[in-house]
């Protein structure tokens, strides 16, 4: 349905389901590199997420949702963190 075009909202309500849920489900395709970042989260926000986590061992989406005080919601950061797991799979020896 998103590749159809249709927004995390309106697939929520043809399906049932909270937006907080496709969401999720959204991500993990994110995460799988079948769909980009940029579709859901602004690159600014994603960095910033990401050079964070680079300093904090804790990646728990309260800790992270509670340093950002509210800029993030729930929803960005599963996106920001499926991301950061693809990137790492993907990363080359070089950069490790």
């Amino acid at each position: 349905m998103y590749k159809e075009g249709k927004t995390v909202a309106e697939i929520a309500t043809l399906r049932g389901f909270s937006p907080l849920t496709i969401a999720g489900h959204l991500a993990t395709y994110v995460g799988s590199g079948e769909l980009k970042i940029s579709e859901f989260v602004a690159e600014e926000k994603v960095q910033q997420v990401l050079d964070y986590l680079s300093q904090n061992a804790s990646q728990q989406l309260a800790e992270i949702l509670q340093e950002f005080d509210g800029n993030y919601t729930y929803g960005e950061l599963q996106f920001i963190l499926q991301h950061k797991k693809w990137l790492e799979r993907n990363a080359s020896f070089d950069e490790l």
